[in-house]
């Protein structure tokens, strides 16, 4: 075979060696995600807290008619 052909293929095998061995290495070094349950439970207030009272968030719509005539003009 040509020494060309030689080369490429050295390439090749030391290319996808090199690929398998930081996907294995890459794959040691990731962090295990943990379960839906214990990040609920991680973002969750402590049981001794007292409760956060929230607003509604919903604002009243002001006629703006009402509004003229309560201001006297």
């Amino acid at each position: 075979m040509n020494s060309a052909l030689y080369f490429l293929l050295v390439v090749a095998v030391v290319s996808i060696a090199g690929s398998v061995i930081l996907g294995l290495r890459s794959k040691q070094r990731r962090p295990v995600d943990p379960s839906f349950s214990e990040q609920l439970k991680a973002l969750a207030p402590d049981r001794g807290s007292p409760a956060i009272r929230q607003t509604s968030g919903i604002v009243p719509v002001v006629d703006d008619q009402a509004e003229e005539n309560s201001t006297g003009t």
